[in-house]
């Protein structure tokens, strides 16, 4: 059964990441501006460098783990007492162990280093195109909130969803010039007559 497994596995129809197309559309393309795209690739390529970092530490750990245990290896062959052969044994297998754990860290540092290079690649498209703002660029977070809290709202209103209270008060907060705060306050005030002037 091992084997059989095995075997399936080695055939790497499937990896431990995300396809290209799992990055392009969902984790980057379900931002709703190119600035916060952009802001998502920098994330995601934030918590991988933190990872490839630790990876690069455990990789030399289990490098040093596997000389440390050959040394242990010649130490037990020189007492040569009749636990030896079983001592020795029992460390060889640790040292198998130690490789496959290696191998194993070898694959996820280049999986998630084919991921970083794909982030990289939406980075630098969307940066071509637009020049990428920073983080606290008020126009660029105008946008931002303006399409993130049209879309929630759109989607409520799409799936026959009350319209989400906490949503309508941050809308509220947009600037006076926001297109969806205006629609917002012209509809309820259609619907309701609650509300004038925008206040």
């Amino acid at each position: 059964m091992l084997n059989n497994i095995k075997d399936l596995l080695d055939k790497n129809i499937v990896c431990n990441r995300h396809s290209e197309f799992q990055i392009e559309k969902f984790i980057v393309g379900k931002e709703t501006t190119p600035n916060s795209q952009a802001w998502q690739c920098l994330r995601e390529l934030e918590s991988r460098y933190d990872s490839l970092v630790s990876l690069e530490m455990e990789l030399a750990n289990i490098l040093d783990d596997i000389e440390i245990k050959k040394i242990e290896i010649e130490e037990e062959l020189e007492k040569n007492t009749k636990k030896s052969k079983f001592i020795v044994r029992k460390i060889e297998r640790t040292i198998e162990s130690l490789k496959i754990n290696h191998q194993k860290l070898l694959e996820k540092k280049k999986n998630q280093e084919e991921e970083c290079a794909v982030f990289i690649g939406l980075f630098n498209k969307i940066d071509a195109k637009i020049k990428v703002k920073g983080w606290n660029d008020n126009n660029a977070q105008a946008e931002y909130f303006e399409n993130k809290f049209g879309s929630e709202l759109n989607l409520d209103f799409l799936l026959g969803h009350p319209v989400n209270k906490e949503l309508v008060k941050s809308i509220l907060q947009l600037e006076n010039n926001s297109r969806l705060k205006h629609n917002l306050i012209e509809s309820m005030n259609k619907q309701k007559g609650l509300l004038g002037n925008g206040q």
